[in-house]
This record gives structure tokens, C-alpha cells and sequence, in this order.
């Protein structure tokens, strides 16, 4: 299981306030695998849960799964924002 927990810490020293946590189970699997999200925070009547299905645990990195998981979460669907494609001139400053 993964525990993802945000917390505040006022003017960045001081007593660490917890905000919320996302716990990932993973309920099943090898290779592809099952995990049921929970997130809990500050302003949520009750936890939110989820199932993310058949996620491929070795292809992508650790945050990935934490937005798959936290998208389920708030939503019920995995839909992640796919980045905008432009010409790189448009980058440029120069």
C-alpha cells in the first residue's frame, strides 16, 4: 500500500497541519495490477474510493499511478490531461 499524505506547514517551519491522505491498495495482480484509491481530506463528508483496473506497474513511474489513482478518486474515471502540442518556436523567448 501507498500513503500519500499533504500536509501545511505555516511559513515553512513551525506544526505540520495534515490535509488529507491518499492510501493505494493493491488488490491484485502481477504484472497488471488492481488498486482501489481512498482519498481523505479536510471539507469531504466521507472518503472517496475508487478502482483503478489492470494498471501496468513497472511501465511508468510512481507518480503516475498517484494521478491515475487520485483522477478515480475524484471522478470515477481515469482521464489524465494530455500536454498541448506545439511547435517548439513557440517556447522560444528569443
Amino acid at each position: 500500500m501507498l500513503k500519500v499524505t499533504v500536509s501545511i506547514v505555516p511559513g515553512g517551519h513551525g506544526a505540520e497541519r495534515q490535509l488529507g491522505h491518499l492510501l493505494i491498495k493493491n488488490v491484485g495482480g502481477g504484472s497488471l495490477s488492481d488498486y482501489e484509491p481512498e482519498l481523505t481530506a479536510d471539507g469531504l463528508p466521507a472518503a472517496l474510493h475508487g478502482r483503478l483496473r489492470a494498471y501496468s506497474r513497472w511501465s511508468a513511474a510512481l507518480w503516475d499511478l498517484v494521478a491515475r489513482a487520485l483522477a478515480i478518486a475524484l471522478n470515477g474515471r481515469e482521464r489524465l490531461a494530455r500536454p498541448e502540442r506545439r511547435p517548439l518556436q513557440q517556447f522560444s523567448e528569443f
